[in-house]
This record gives structure tokens, sequence and C-alpha cells, in this order.
């Protein structure tokens, strides 16, 4: 445990699961620690409750901060690290005692540069979930998989959700992240920022080991719409683009993964009931989803016309009822 670790918190008024969080890292089995909460601007307890676990645990740094958003919370930490190795943790969730410990000792078996594990995902009654909201019961995995990515195309190509969406679930070899931060006050900043850090690794692995735990929340961006969640479409293109231009081959892909984006904010639009309030920028976001063709990106043809529809006239009453129908399987998208 020569090696250290520094695990990134941004902590915004979450008093109510903050607790949870810190010990689940205070507690890994790996203890060669550098644990870095950044208070961004709470309104509630959420500050105090980190300076009492700094003064709990000499490995822990806290930063207070006027509120900036996550992106700029973990940019504080990643300014200020002294360590080997990089995680990310979000302080509404908590992480299983020894992830840490395998996290880095696949690192080290495997020569990687981001070892990745799986995610549970639980709702508010402390329910596991799928990526629709659907109760799963208890996980019942029996072999412990492990897959290698020995080049980045291979990792950014494969239908592996953990891999590619989320910077939490991973621990990486602090130089990747040597000039890339997170875009400033964005949401869904991991899709801004993550196809940066994957293609500069050599080696990637992902074991399927469930020693993550997400807490989906009420309050979550996707629960309560706002201006922001068109950052997503902006995200989807700019991460497309790039990778288009720069590797051809996955253009079909990630060109698909733009209008799975267009969906998810339609649909969370509707449940929120934000048609009316946000016409403008859904008419501006529907203009930018159309300068992409639908066509030879991999859908089904249903899944082509369904779109085609969607781009022609989202509002329109039998449109509408199948944006509530349809489930958001082309590539999944964060919680």
């Amino acid at each position: 445990m020569s090696e250290k670790i520094a695990v990134i918190v941004p902590v915004y008024n979450v008093q109510e699961y903050l607790n949870r969080c810190v010990e689940s890292i205070i507690n890994q089995t790996y203890e060669n620690l550098e644990i870095i909460l950044i208070d961004d601007g709470s309104t509630d307890n959420s500050g105090d409750i980190c300076d009492y676990y700094k003064q709990l645990d000499g490995r822990i740094v806290v930063i207070h901060q006027e509120n900036k958003g996550l992106s700029a919370a973990r940019n504080a930490g990643l300014d200020i690290h002294t360590s080997d190795y990089i995680g990310f943790v979000d302080s509404d969730d908590w992480i299983e005692k020894d992830m840490f410990f395998l996290l880095h000792g696949n690192l080290k078996k495997y020569n990687a540069d981001i070892s990745i594990c799986n995610v549970n995902l639980i709702n508010c009654n402390g329910d596991l979930v799928d990526y629709k909201g659907d109760p799963i019961g208890e996980n019942n995995h029996e072999e412990i998989e492990v897959k290698l990515y020995n080049d980045f195309l291979d990792a950014l190509n494969d239908n592996e959700h953990n891999v590619k969406e989320c910077v939490w679930n991973k621990l990486y070899k602090s130089k990747l992240w040597n000039n890339i931060r997170f875009p400033f006050k964005k949401v869904f900043e991991d899709i801004f920022t993550l196809y940066f850090i994957i293609e500069k690794a050599k080696i990637i692995c992902s074991d399927n080991s469930f020693k993550y735990n997400y807490q989906t929340r009420n309050t979550s961006i996707s629960k309560n719409f706002s201006m922001q969640n068109f950052d997503i479409i902006d995200g989807l293109i700019n991460r497309y683009q790039y990778l288009s231009n720069k590797y051809p081959v996955l253009e079909n892909k990630y060109r698909r993964t733009i209008f799975n984006g267009f969906l998810y904010i339609l649909k969370n639009a509707y449940d929120n009931g934000k048609f009316k309030t946000y016409d403008s920028q859904i008419n501006e976001m529907t203009n930018k989803v159309k300068s992409y063709p639908t066509m030879n990106c991999g859908m089904s043809d249903e899944d082509v016309r369904f779109f085609d529809l969607l781009l022609k006239n989202y509002k329109s009453y039998s449109v509408v009822s199948k944006i509530q129908k349809k489930p958001i399987i082309i590539d999944r998208l964060p919680p």
C-alpha cells in the first residue's frame, strides 16, 4: 500500500447521506488514501460534517469554497491532490470496503491505466434497481469476470456502460488527468470529459464485481428538470464530433447516442411537466439533433421511424404517448 490514492468527494447539501459516504471511504481496506472533501458552498450542515471527519482522520483534507457546481468542486480536488492514483466518489453514494483494494490490485495485476468496477443502483427505498428504475432484487452474480481493453477504441466501441459514462466507479493513474478538467458549470460533466481520459489509457481493466453503490434521489437532475438538462445534448454532440472526426469507426455508434440523449431529455421534460416551459429550448435542441441523419447508425428500422417522427413533431399527442412508452435502450445514459 505504498502507493497513495486520492479520493475526491464533491459535497453540496447532502447532510443526510454524507456520514455514510465518508465512513465507507475511511474504512477502506486499502488505507493509503488522500481523502479530499470539497464543500461547495453547502447551506446545510454538510460543511460541519466535513470538518468533523477532518479532525477524526488525518488523511482527510477539506476545502470550503463558494458554490460553483460539481465540475468546479471536482476540479478543486484534482488541482491539489498529491497521489499516484485518483478516484471519485459522489457524496450521496457509498462504496464497499474493499473497492479501492480491488481496483488498485487490478491496476497492478494487469498493468492497466484505468481500473473499473460494477455499480449497484439503489432507489430512495433502498431497493436495487435497473437503469429504468425497476426493482431487480438481490444481485446473484456468481462468477467474477474481468475484461481487458488493450486498445481504447475497443473500450469506446463496447456496449459496457460502466466503461465510458461515469467517472466515479473507477481508479485512474493520476497522470491521465494532467491538463484535463471538467467543464465549468455544466451538468452531465462526465460525458464532456471521460472520453479524453479513456483515449489516453493504454490498458483498461473492467471487473464486474459490484463495489460502488449509486444512490438515486428525487432531488437529482433527472428528477428536477431545468435548463441544465440540455447540457447533455451539447456533451453528446461534442463527444460525437471529436470521436467521429478522429476515429471514423466510432461514427455510427456515437451518432446514435445523440438520439438517445434527445429522447432522454424529452422524457424528463414530459415527466416533470416542462414541455411548455422550455418550449423554445426544446425546439433549439431539436434543430441541433436534426443535423444528424438517423439512417445507418445501427438503429432498427422501427427506431429510425420513431426518431424521424419525433424530430418532425415531438408535440403531437400520438408522439407524446410514444415517448412515454419508449425505453431508453440505445446505449444507456447515466441515471
